[in-house]
């Protein structure tokens, strides 16, 4: 459901992050992702995820680059 359900960015430490990701699973229900749903014929009870990544800079060489990592 692409922008119905809720972003958090910048949380920084562990008590904000169990927070951040309350709120993520919170959003299922609200009234713009319910309504979303019902539009294109979506099950409310598929439930949803959500994704914690942490960021980090480091020194910029030759050898560096860019990704995601998942981890389950």
């Amino acid at each position: 459901m692409p922008g119905m359900m809720d972003t958090i960015l910048n949380i920084g430490d562990m008590k904000k992050v169990k927070a951040a990701i309350a709120q993520v699973f919170e959003s299922w229900n609200s009234k713009r992702a319910t309504d979303y749903r019902q539009m294109y014929g979506i099950a409310g009870d598929l439930g949803t995820s959500a994704i914690v990544q942490a960021m980090f800079t480091a020194i910029e060489t030759a050898n560096s680059g860019t990704g995601v990592i998942f981890h389950s």
